[in-house]
């Protein structure tokens, strides 16, 4: 078996000198290969740049499913008798030949706990499960141990990814698992972030702050988006080049917005972004 290189990591010890990462043991921190992805945790306080430090911690609910909603639980009962329990499902990229779906019911919305840059959290959701009627399940991980416990009598432990073992019917009628659900919520606070860590300029006439956005197209030209504090877009300029873009920028007094130097009250305004018209604007 080839072993996996992603799968091995290793922990480098660091620490801030003069505002520049050194390795803690002294000296520079060993090279690394261009596109390298990591994650680089520090004590809370040590982020000296409130702004974007509420920006990587920011803490929101988001309902992934109403209340009522039918959910399907996938699973492989020790008993052939229980295979009964199968539905004509049409799964995403899944392989159902030998497995079971068992019904529950979300009494409650299910809500998902986005945590900024950190791994987001199902919240606790009471649902109902039809195979066993007495059950009374508080949250989705607690219906699949209950549901696992009764059907899979062989198995030695009843936890189960539910991101993966749990299913929604979408609107296209595929039944896909909840962790789409997941990682697109995280998409959208992954892209809100990379948008915000982009040049954003600014200008404060007659008490309204006017902010604008640059955007390189695929063909090299530049889109300058103007937004409102709430986020609407309410023009655009379009250019040939950069340094047009940035010169237009300069002749009608736009500053450049940084976060920790840029006046306190000043906030970049966050996605969705609109038109006037209510349509949807990506940058």
């Amino acid at each position: 078996m080839i072993p996996d290189s992603f799968k091995k990591s290793v922990q480098i010890p660091i620490t801030v000198r003069n505002g520049e990462i050194e390795l803690f043991y002294g000296g520079v921190i060993p090279k690394l290969q261009d596109g390298t992805i990591g994650d680089l945790i520090v004590p809370r306080y040590s982020v000296e740049d409130t702004k974007k430090l509420e920006q990587l911690t920011q803490e929101l609910e988001k309902e992934l499913l109403p209340c009522n909603t039918t959910l399907l639980v996938n699973l492989k009962p020790s008993n052939i008798a229980d295979k009964s329990k199968q539905y004509p499902l049409k799964v995403d990229s899944y392989p159902i030949q030998n497995d079971s779906f068992f019904q529950i019911t979300l009494k409650e919305p299910l809500l998902l706990l986005l945590r900024g840059t950190k791994k987001s959290e199902l919240k606790n959701c009471k649902c109902s499960i039809p195979s066993i009627p007495d059950a009374e399940a508080v949250s989705l991980n607690h219906a699949y141990t209950l549901l696992s416990e009764k059907f899979e009598t062989t198995r030695r432990s009843h936890t189960g990814n539910v991101y993966k073992k749990v299913f929604f019917k979408a609107k296209d009628t595929v039944w896909r698992p909840i962790s789409a659900l997941r990682d697109n919520a995280e998409w959208q606070v992954e892209h809100c972030l990379i948008i915000l860590s982009q040049k954003w300029w600014f200008k404060i006439e007659n008490q309204q702050v006017s902010w604008a956005f640059l955007k390189e197209e695929s063909n090299r030209s530049m889109t300058m988006f103007l937004l409102g504090n709430d986020g609407t877009v309410y023009a655009e300029h379009y250019f040939s080049e950069k340094p047009r873009a940035l010169g237009w920028i300069k002749d009608n007094q736009y500053d450049e917005y940084d976060s920790f130097k840029s006046p306190q009250e000043l906030n970049q305004p966050v996605p969705p972004y609109k038109k006037i018209n209510g349509d949807i604007v990506e940058l």
